[in-house]
This record gives C-alpha cells, structure tokens and sequence, in this order.
C-alpha cells in the first residue's frame, strides 16, 4: 500500500510539475446555457472551459483567462463522460481585466463560482454538459477551433 499511495504521489507531483504524464487533446468549450438561463452570445464569450493535457482545466471569463491546479478532469474509456476533481487546496486564478459587457461577464464568472463545484460531464462530437452539485447543470458547445472527437 504505501508503494500505491508514493507513486500516486508521484504522479501528482509530476502532473503539477507539468511532466507529461497522460496525453490528452485539447478541447475548448464555450458556455451556451447556464441552468435554465441561456447565455446571450456575445464576443468575447461569457465564459470559455478548456479540457487540456493533462488533465488541466482552464478558459475564460468573458475577457480574463482563468487557470491553476484547482480543478482536473477524467474521462470515461470511451471519452464520452467523466468526473471533475476538486483540490480545494489548490488555486484557480484569473487575470482581472475590466471587460465591456457585464452581463456576459456576470454569467461567466457564476459559471466559473459554480466550477468549484462540478462533478460530472458528458459530451457528443459538438456539445458538453457539466453537472454541478447542487443539480444544475451547464451546456457548452464545442468552439470552432477546437479538433472533434473524444476528449480523452
């Protein structure tokens, strides 16, 4: 046992580190729903949500990048489902620029308040819902330059 919990400490370390550990493709999401309300479109987006290697989790909120060690993903076999891992611990900063549209901004950063308390998600080739868990969920559609297929 006490080999299992060092190597997962190891992966850990490395995978903060920034050690390639699990090769993932990057996928990029923009927010089109949040709960029942939808998100006026707008440019920049509300909020973006990046899937990246390693496991990361990233994006935006409307013209700020957000990004840290807060929040990781897994993914189902399959890619097509998944868990959010919360590490309270750790930090999810943003950059903290004064953008133009508050509304969009304002929904972006509930989206983001509520991504501290994600728990699931699944996903076809264009769309990703996010499950949080007080039950409401978040409906995301895959951003043009993002490459189709699994998220894995």
């Amino acid at each position: 046992m006490a080999i299992a919990t060092l190597s997962t400490i190891l992966s850990a370390a490395a995978v903060v580190a920034g050690s390639p550990v699990v090769d993932a493709p990057v996928t990029v999401w923009t927010l089109l729903r949040l709960g029942n309300v939808a998100v006026p479109p707008a440019k920049p987006a509300a909020a973006t949500l990046v899937l990246g290697k390693h496991h990361a989790v990233g994006g935006t909120v409307a013209c700020n990048s957000v990004a840290g060690s807060r929040i990781t993903w897994v993914s189902s076999r399959s890619g097509r489902q998944g868990r959010f891992l919360q590490h309270p611990g750790e930090y999810m900063p943003s950059t903290l620029v004064l953008c133009r549209d508050a509304v969009t901004t304002s929904m972006g950063g509930t989206f983001w308040q509520k991504m501290r308390s994600a728990r699931s998600w699944s996903a076809t080739p264009d769309r990703l819902t996010v499950r949080f868990a007080d039950g409401s969920t978040a409906v995301l559609v895959r951003a043009a330059a993002s490459t189709p297929g699994s998220i894995r």
